[in-house]
């Protein structure tokens, strides 16, 4: 299709306002107009040299892409294109999808080299070559196509069409390395595509592109997609091809519209995948969170792997170079100078194993895979990985097993090794249960298990464990107490919360203690009265609570009362008894029943009673005294008179008195002197002392005259004799 200069500058314009729209919604960022030397160094990976490097494109129709998302599973590279190669890196379909074309007509020729492969003129072709040598026997990259031919082209009578053209020794002419995979089918829209022709178009010229085709597994549909503005575009594809070590070959990469210049097309390819070995180094040793590899010393090993692309029917031998700060034998074992691959085989292997030694640190060994080709007196060097060295793992709990209180946190001090992964079971009361030295609060007896492992390092486990034992601070209610002497007391005291594993200790005056919930203090004196000291302490922790308060002892008094009554059987039928003191209260003989008045007894009958009395003083109760009543036949008994008595004070026969019997009642006495004059004089039973108004009266003889009454029958009897005052 030939364009005017009107058409020029419409489609010009809407490309402008179309790539101010990618731009800002770009997925893949794509910097134009790069030099075909930063290009192909872009493009150089491993064991290959690029030598004289050229560049036949329309200006801004290749570049250097960054994927900023990486839809099309290639991070970053260059592309090349039929069109304004910033344009690939839009949103399909902008403006509501709308069906808006990335395309440009740059009125560029075409590669007479793709005409062939396309069936006819090509147009705006972009080309980068160069010469480069392989020190390996294959050279390989890897790249996505994409176009806007596809949907609405699919399976036309025309490709746009690219090719990676590779020419040299034991090449005839030039070969094409963009085939579909396992075929010699060339990748275009035709060859990969989703299997459905455009409209109008037919199906038979795809199938007509070799058996097999086409290949719907390698397509990805990218209508209203987000990663490039064509509409589709292939999975990530391999270029590939056997060479001769060292030697120089030349690569051709071009890309062309086919049969007009509406729709454009492109190619991504990965840099630095444009590699030349035989062999690369896998390497399963674990990943850590730094996104290294790494082995730990007296866990698993690592195994290196030097796998062959492709197996021979000889041996072949890799060398191996070291460096990093690992000390074979030492950190690690012993590592082999070279590998071989067996014949008939791809692989070969070896182990680095980290050895049990002191603590040092961190360590890394690199190791590299040199060709085992030449070139220039230079084995290059094929693949390269590193492996970090951690020294073995240690995990102990530092935190001894303890009483704490409950409410009270505890920071658990655990030594172990940084890159382990903590977790703590359970993980109720504790504040980060995969913290290396979490805070918990356990709120009962609670046994912590600490796991410590480090994932892909096949390290055994470590397991540890730390025991809380929970106890309640007790809380303490007791009141001052005021008791009475000779009351038992029971101390008592309000414990909160219920515990059965409190101890109790009390203290207080005259040597008081006591280890008792509840001690006694059986006789209260006024020793006894003073401060206590209660101390309750939860299991053996130090969850301790202490009081102190005041006992305060009442002393009384016993009550002064006659403790024996005589009553005679005669006297009547109720006879009382004298209520002396003040406060009294009367019991019955069984210490029950009392009462304020004095008790009265039946005297008809001759029998004996026994009572208790106590006395209340400022509102205590004082000890009981017993108090007997007998109820008697009355003068049964005789009258004794003394005939003498010794008044010198010595304790013995001081006095002189009248002995009457039960019933009796002396009720006159007179005593006179041999003159007839009365020296003593008593109308009741009182005693004689010997003296005469004072004064110690003679030795010698006394008369007497006494009157004795029975209360019985009310009988007087006069009694008259003789005593005498001895010294």
């Amino acid at each position: 299709m030939i364009f005017s200069k009107r058409n020029r500058f419409v489609v010009l314009t809407i490309f402008l306002v179309q790539l101010f729209c990618w731009q800002s919604h770009a997925q893949v960022n794509i910097i134009s107009s790069s030099s075909a030397v930063t290009l192909a160094q872009k493009l150089a990976g491993a064991g290959v040299i690029i030598i004289n490097p050229t560049l036949n494109c329309p200006l801004k129709a290749s570049g250097i892409f960054t994927a900023i998302i990486g839809g099309i599973g290639i991070d970053s590279g260059i592309v090349m294109s039929t069109g304004y190669a910033a344009t690939q890196g839009g949103i399909n379909g902008l403006n509501g999808g709308s069906g808006v074309l990335a395309s440009y007509n740059f009125l560029a020729p075409g590669d007479i080299s793709l005409n062939s492969l396309a069936g006819q003129n090509t147009f705006d072709a972009c080309s980068l070559e160069f010469d480069f040598i392989p020190n390996g026997d294959s050279v390989q990259f890897n790249y996505v196509f994409s176009s806007e031919e596809y949907i609405n082209a699919t399976c036309g009578p025309y490709n746009d069409a690219f090719a990676f053209f590779i020419s040299g020794p034991g090449i005839t002419g030039q070969k094409n390395m963009a085939i579909v995979p396992n075929t010699n089918i060339p990748v275009t829209i035709n060859s990969i595509n989703n299997g459905i022709p455009g409209p109008g178009l037919n199906l038979s010229n795809c199938t007509s592109m070799g058996p097999g085709s086409p290949f719907t597994s390698y397509y990805v549909d990218n209508t209203n997609g987000p990663y490039i503005t064509h509409k589709g575009f292939t999975n990530i594809l391999e270029a590939k091809y056997p060479v001769a070590p060292c030697s120089t070959y030349h690569l051709k990469m071009v890309i062309a519209d086919a049969g007009n210049h509406l729709y454009d097309s492109g190619v991504f390819i990965e840099a630095g995948s444009l590699q030349s070995g035989n062999a690369i180094l896998n390497n399963n040793a674990g990943l850590n969170n730094l996104g290294e590899q790494f082995i730990v010393k007296g866990c698993s090993a690592a195994n290196i792997d030097v796998v062959r692309n492709v197996a021979l029917n000889t041996a072949q031998t890799f060398h191996l170079d070291y460096s990093g700060s690992a000390i074979q034998n030492y950190d690690i074992n012993v590592l082999p100078d070279s590998v071989v691959i067996l014949p008939n085989t791809a692989a070969a292997s070896f182990s680095i194993i980290g050895l049990l030694t002191p603590k040092n640190g961190k360590k890394t060994i690199n190791i590299k895979l040199l060709s085992p080709y030449s070139c220039n007196s230079t084995n290059a060097i094929l693949d390269s990985v590193s492996v970090v060295v951690y020294d073995s793992l240690s995990m102990n709990i530092l935190t001894p097993d303890t009483a704490i209180c409950l409410g009270d946190s505890v920071l658990i001090r655990v030594n172990g090794d940084d890159i382990m992964q903590f977790n703590w079971m359970p993980s109720s009361s504790i504040v980060n249960f995969n913290q290396k030295q979490p805070i918990v609060f356990p709120n009962q007896p609670t046994t912590y298990f600490l796991i410590g492992n480090y994932p892909s390092s096949g390290c055994a486990v470590k397991l540890d464990s730390v025991h809380f034992t929970a106890s309640p601070t007790p809380t303490i209610s007791v009141n001052n107490i005021v008791t009475c002497s000779h009351i038992p007391l029971q101390l008592l005291a309000q414990i909160s919360p219920p515990y059965l594993g409190y101890h109790f200790l009390w203290s207080g005056p005259n040597g008081f203690s006591s280890t008792m919930q509840q001690p006694f203090i059986t006789n209260p004196t006024s020793i006894c009265e003073g401060n206590y000291t209660l101390n309750v302490r939860a299991d053996t922790s130090a969850c301790i609570s202490t009081t102190t308060f005041h006992v305060q002892v009442i002393t009384t008094e016993l009550p002064v009362v006659k403790t024996l009554y005589e009553f005679c059987q005669e006297e009547g039928k109720n006879v009382s008894i004298d209520n002396v003191g003040n406060n009294l209260i009367w019991y019955d003989e069984n210490q029950n029943n009392p009462s304020t008045l004095a008790p009265t007894v039946n005297a008809t009958n001759i029998a004996n009673y026994l009572f208790f009395v106590s006395q209340i003083v400022n509102g205590c109760e004082s000890e009981k005294v017993s108090v007997s009543v007998q109820v008697k036949k009355c003068c049964e008994a005789e009258i004794a008179i003394p005939s003498a008595f010794t008044p010198n004070n010595d304790g013995r026969n001081d006095s002189w008195k009248v002995l009457a019997g039960f019933g009796f009642v002396v009720f006159d006495t007179r005593i006179f002197n041999r003159w007839g004059q009365q020296v003593f004089h008593s109308t009741t039973n009182e005693p004689w002392d010997g003296t005469i108004e004072g004064v110690t009266a003679e030795i010698g003889d006394y008369a007497y005259e006494i009157q004795v009454k029975c209360l019985l029958s009310g009988t007087v009897m006069k009694k008259k004799g003789f005593i005498t005052l001895i010294m």
